[in-house]
């Protein structure tokens, strides 16, 4: 699980700080616990998901 994750507000200015940051989601398999396990109260909002 990840607790925090730092990035410099440098970093994130350029597309090099996105994506580190979307390496960073998809080396942690944030996309994929967003996507399964994560479930809203409303189904309108369950089907925005990515």
């Amino acid at each position: 699980m990840i607790n925090k994750i730092d990035f410099t507000a440098k970093n994130l200015t350029s597309n090099a700080g996105l994506f580190l940051l979307l390496e960073n989601a998809k080396s942690n398999e944030i996309f994929d616990l967003v996507e399964n396990d994560l479930v809203f109260d409303n189904d309108s909002t369950n089907k925005i998901k990515m």
